[in-house]
């Protein structure tokens, strides 16, 4: 990387790390760029979870990406399952709704017409008790 060309502007200060706000994070510390990172000995991969060339390494670096692909292929199945699962379940309770939604529909629809049925049959009673009302009058009236 090449460095920058322009003069420092002496003017300029750098903000302070820490600010004194509350809940902020306290200033990191990072380790020199001089220092290598350490070993633990027992896996053969560094703090940065990185293989160490020429170190103890028991893996390649192919052998690694091989086995996080597995590892993230199986996430993604389990994943997958656990859709497939959530999308069956909804599936069913839509299913459900339907069927309530559809028997509450023809209920709806059979108390309707129930009703109107007997507003009809009221309404053809009466009218056949005023043609027999009439009928009888014409019956009894000797002159007409």
């Amino acid at each position: 990387m090449t460095e920058n060309q322009w003069p420092e502007d002496p003017a300029y200060t750098a903000p302070p790390a820490h600010t004194g706000i509350p809940g902020e994070r306290e200033p990191a510390t990072f380790p020199s760029t001089a220092t290598p990172l350490a070993d633990d000995g027992q896996t053969g991969y560094s703090q940065a979870g990185y293989a160490q060339p020429g170190g103890t390494s028991s893996q390649s670096r192919t052998d690694v990406a091989k086995d996080e692909a597995s590892n993230v292929a199986g996430h993604a199945a389990s994943a997958a399952q656990g859709v497939a699962e959530t999308a069956k379940s909804e599936a069913a309770n839509v299913a459900y709704e339907a069927k309530a939604n559809a028997q509450d529909l023809l209920h709806q629809a059979k108390s309707g017409l129930t009703t109107q049925a007997g507003t009809q049959q009221q309404k053809a009673a009466e009218g056949i008790r005023n043609i027999s009302s009439q009928l009888h009058s014409m019956a009894t009236a000797p002159d007409q």
